[in-house]
């Protein structure tokens, strides 16, 4: 179940075979990084505006990607 939200968004924003063959060109694989922490929340990531320390590395993969701004955590 955890893996449908990624797989969504991984063929949402992935280049499709179909594409490629109007263009001519051979479909590009998606370069996708995905940072899984324990405990860590959106809000102790200086891309995500905290001011008390800094993530630099992080900060710059998230400038030049992708950045989900909204999500929702089920507990069982």
């Amino acid at each position: 179940m955890a893996g449908s939200p990624a797989l969504a968004a991984f063929s949402a924003v992935g280049p499709n075979a179909a594409d490629a063959q109007t263009s001519g060109r051979a479909a590009l694989k998606p370069n996708i990084l995905f940072i899984l922490a324990d405990d860590l929340g959106y809000a102790d990531l200086s891309c995500y505006g905290r001011r008390d320390f800094s993530t630099p590395n992080i900060d710059r993969i998230a400038a030049d990607g992708m950045r989900f701004t909204q999500a929702c955590a089920f507990e069982e």
